[in-house]
């Protein structure tokens, strides 16, 4: 999980609920696991039963030592002849080829064995091998231009080496065609001379229960979707990415990126245009600089949900969450831990010419990266147009190093820091200033926690256009913002304190949720003219 004397590892680690939720992900998994190996078990039960093998003389029974099923067959190698049962003798399937009808075990109607097999195509029957060694793109390439739309291509076990992009193509606009594998044991490994393993190029994509192998090219990406007319309806899950520049390539919408594990990728999830209506859930991520990445060339995210993810980006200056451009982006209920040194839990600024709103970070466990340069959150404007509408509530921030932020907004509008806690460990986590609040304008920070007694925040040059409240978050005794001088303290301001027109002073000195509020709309820059609100 990563050396703690270079990274934020933190030895308490997540409070019991977070830890309980990974062993209930866990749990998940492996009932994931076993659904499968059921599946597979039971496939092959009915193969086994059907399928009889060699013998030399007529069996009695199947390998199972159950009643033989009608349309049974075996080979008797003393007659060199194939036989089936008829349901009351074994009779010689002279007449018998991949055309002739048969029932499968407890259905009603006849089907041939040439259309039983074209329901799944296998890369193997058009001579993937999967050794790791022989070069399968060209058989791979081809199962896939044979698969009819809404097909499905499956991996059998084995390491699948390709040597060039494959490519799902499109027709109108749609690929509409299912890759799916057994698990780990399905790897498809690229060598250096592919770029992207697998491209999509249309609509209606569903990858599933396949290991990508990066390790001979880890300047590639794993998956590519381009998306059709209608950017819709893609779906990875159960799959497994190791080593590459970016494990998912998103230029589409509609996406569903679940249950997946990433390991040692530079970017995980890499989405860089579009992405509306999108889901990222229950992925882990372990290494790497960034988990997830949402940027804009012509479309920017909307819609987009991330959440019950674990995040470990350990690289040194991480960010695991980076938004470039997006509208209603929710981030809740992630694991976002062992942030490398100098890096971001979580990274909001504008590229050039867009904008960020409407983004909801709750609920979360955030650690920052050591030193300065970490934090657990960071917002800005950026180079973008505008970043505003920003909310952060329930979450944990953690660090163990002093020198860590908590969060920093900088040149945002609208703004709701609520409810949050900060927890750590070491000698006095987040001693400097833990919240940093600069040239914003419209917010609100109430009901913040900070465990070690530090100030909580510090604001500079930010514009109240309306009430702007702190209560229960700040620790300081006073603010200077564009002339306004925000003051707390014990007892009436009126006759005591000396402030200029406009000034609020809170009752209380910020230890407790302040109930009590004055502003000076009066007497100059005396001591008088406070009026209670």
């Amino acid at each position: 999980m990563g050396d703690c004397s270079s990274n934020n590892c933190n030895p308490c680690g997540p409070d019991y609920n977070a830890i309980n939720q990974l062993a209930v992900r866990a749990g998940a998994y492996a009932r994931q696991a076993n659904t499968y190996s059921v599946d597979a078990q039971n496939a092959w039960l009915e193969f086994n039963a059907l399928y009889l093998g060699a013998f030399a003389s007529a069996p009695t029974v199947d390998n199972e030592g159950s009643p033989l099923q009608v349309g049974a067959l075996y080979w008797n190698t003393a007659l060199t002849q194939l036989f089936a049962w008829s349901g009351a003798s074994w009779v010689v399937a002279a007449n018998f080829t991949e055309f002739t009808p048969f029932l499968a075990t407890g259905t009603t109607f006849a089907r041939n064995l040439a259309n039983r097999f074209a329901d799944v195509v296998n890369v193997k029957d058009f001579g993937a091998v999967g050794d790791g060694v022989a070069d399968d793109t060209a058989a791979i390439q081809a199962a896939i231009n044979s698969t009819s739309p809404f097909g499905e291509v499956f991996f059998p076990e084995g390491t699948y080496k390709i040597s060039s992009t494959i490519t799902l193509p499109s027709s109108s606009g749609l690929s509409g065609i299912t890759l799916r594998g057994i698990g780990w044991g399905s790897v498809i490994k690229p060598t250096s001379a592919v770029s992207i393993a697998i491209k999509a190029l249309g609509d209606v994509v569903f990858i599933s229960n396949l290991q990508f192998d990066g390790i001979s090219t880890s300047s590639a990406a794993a998956l590519q979707f381009e998306g059709g007319i209608n950017n819709c309806n893609v779906s990875v899950t159960g799959c497994y990415f190791s080593t590459f520049a970016n494990g998912i390539i998103l230029l589409t919408d509609c996406y569903n990126i679940s249950n997946n594990n990433f390991t040692d990728c530079n970017v995980s999830i890499y989405c860089a245009d579009s992405a509306v209506n999108a889901t990222i859930s229950n992925n882990y991520v372990l290494g790497g600089s960034g988990a997830v990445f949402f940027g804009r060339i012509s479309i920017q995210a909307e819609g987009v949900r991330v959440f019950s993810n674990t995040f470990l980006c350990t690289g040194a200056g991480a960010n695991q969450i980076t938004i470039q451009a997006g509208l209603e982006i929710s981030i809740f209920n992630n694991i976002i831990d062992q942030t490398g040194k100098g890096g971001k839990a979580v990274f909001i600024s504008g590229s050039t010419g867009s904008s960020i709103s409407h983004i909801k970070i709750r609920d979360n466990w955030l650690a920052g990266g050591n030193t300065t340069a970490g934090q657990c959150v960071q917002i800005e404007q950026g180079s973008g147009l505008n970043t505003n509408n920003i909310w952060i509530n329930g979450n944990t921030f953690t660090s163990h190093d002093p020198n860590t932020i908590a969060l920093t907004i900088n040149t945002v509008s609208n703004y709701w820091v609520t409810n949050n806690n900060l927890y750590g460990t070491g000698i006095l986590p987040f001693s400097g200033t833990p919240f940093i609040v600069v040239a914003s304008n419209n917010g609100n920070i109430y009901g913040n926690q900070n465990f070690y007694g530090t100030p909580l925040t510090t604001l500079t040059n930010n514009t109240f256009n309306y009430p702007f409240v702190v209560s229960g978050s700040v620790q300081a005794t006073s603010f200077n913002n564009n002339g306004l001088t925000w003051i707390t303290g014990s007892g009436s301001p009126e006759g005591n304190v000396t402030a200029a027109v406009g000034s609020i002073y809170s009752d209380g000195a910020g230890t407790t949720p302040t109930t009590v509020f004055y502003v000076k709309t009066s007497g100059g820059s005396g001591n008088t003219g406070w009026t209670a609100k």
